[in-house]
C-alpha cells in the first residue's frame, strides 16, 4: 500500500467518553472560577450532592470537602462525574469545556497524562496499542478496585522498544518510565554464593525458582555494557551482557544465560 492508498482515519475521544467515576482530570482555573461563579447550590448541600458520586462512594463527606476545597477549585484532579455534575449544575455539559483540560489521570495515577481533548487517534496510539497486546503487559495496581498503574514490555530487541518510548514521548507520556535489565541465569541448583556488579562494585540480589536464577538492574539507556562476577562455591565465574551492532541484547559467559531489556511505564492512562 503507497501512500496515496493509506486508509484514512478520523477518531476523536472526548470526555464523556471516559469511565467518569474512574478517570480525572486538571483544568484551567480560571475555567473553574466561572463554573463555580454560576452555581446557586453552595456549601454543605453542594458537598453532599458532590459526595454520591461514584467516585466519592468509599468517601466520608469531609473528605469530599477537603478535595473539593484544596484541589478541586484550583481545576487539579477532579473526578469526571464530580466535574459532570458541577458543569450540569451551571447549565454546561462536558464537552463545553473539555478544550480547557491540559492533563488526565486514572484514581490510581503516579503520574498524570499531558492530553489536549478531544483526543485523536493517531498512530503512534495503534503502535503502543499493539505492542502491548504481542509484546508486554498491564502492570495492576495494588488498590482496592486493582485499577491499572502502567505497563511493561519486555524484549531482547532494544531498537523495538527505542520505536515504542519514543511513540510514547509523542503522545507527551515521559514521566514514570524506566528500563530494567533482566538476567537469568540456568542452574540445577541455588549453590550461588553471590553477584558482584564489576562496573559499580555492587553485590546484588537474585532469586532462584525452578532451576533458573534471576537478578535485575536499572539502566539508564539502552546502551547496555555489564560484566558481573558471579561465584559459585567459592569459583568466579565471568558473565558480560552488552548489545550486538543488530541492538540485540547478548550474554557471554561459561554459564547458561540470557538477559532482556524491559521497558516500564507507571501511567494509569493504559
Amino acid at each position: 500500500m503507497n501512500e496515496n492508498q493509506k486508509k484514512e482515519y478520523n477518531i476523536d475521544i472526548n470526555l464523556d467518553d471516559f469511565t467518569k467515576s474512574d478517570f480525572k482530570i486538571s483544568i484551567n482555573p480560571k475555567i473553574m472560577d466561572i463554573i463555580l461563579g454560576s452555581l446557586e447550590i453552595k456549601g454543605k448541600e453542594l458537598y453532599y450532592l458532590l459526595n454520591k458520586s461514584k467516585s466519592q462512594e468509599y468517601k466520608d463527606i469531609a473528605s469530599s470537602k477537603r478535595s473539593y476545597l484544596m484541589l478541586w477549585k484550583k481545576g487539579k484532579r477532579i473526578p469526571i462525574d464530580c466535574f459532570e455534575s458541577l458543569c450540569r449544575l451551571s447549565g454546561k455539559n462536558l464537552r463545553d469545556y473539555q478544550t480547557n483540560i491540559y492533563e488526565i489521570s486514572s484514581q490510581s495515577s503516579r503520574n498524570n497524562w499531558r492530553a489536549s481533548l478531544p483526543i485523536k487517534l493517531t498512530d503512534e496510539f495503534f503502535i503502543i496499542s499493539e505492542a502491548i497486546r504481542t509484546e508486554g503487559n498491564i502492570i495492576k495496581g495494588k488498590s482496592k478496585k486493582n485499577l491499572t498503574q502502567g505497563l511493561a514490555i519486555s524484549n531482547k530487541d532494544v531498537f523495538l522498544l527505542k520505536i515504542i518510548e519514543n511513540n510514547l514521548k509523542k503522545l507527551n507520556i515521559d514521566l514514570g518510565i524506566s528500563r530494567i535489565l533482566t538476567v537469568v541465569i540456568y542452574l540445577d541448583n541455588d549453590d550461588i554464593d553471590e553477584i558482584i556488579d564489576k562496573n559499580e562494585n555492587k553485590k546484588l540480589h537474585f532469586r532462584f525458582n525452578k532451576g533458573r536464577l534471576f537478578f535485575t538492574q536499572q539502566v539508564k539507556d539502552y546502551n547496555v555494557d555489564k560484566e558481573y562476577v558471579i561465584t559459585i562455591k567459592n569459583q568466579n565465574k565471568s558473565l558480560k551482557v552488552k548489545i550486538s551492532n543488530k541492538n540485540i541484547v547478548f550474554t557471554e559467559s561459561d554459564l547458561k544465560t540470557t538477559a532482556y531489556v524491559t521497558l516500564q511505564v507507571y501511567n494509569s492512562v493504559f
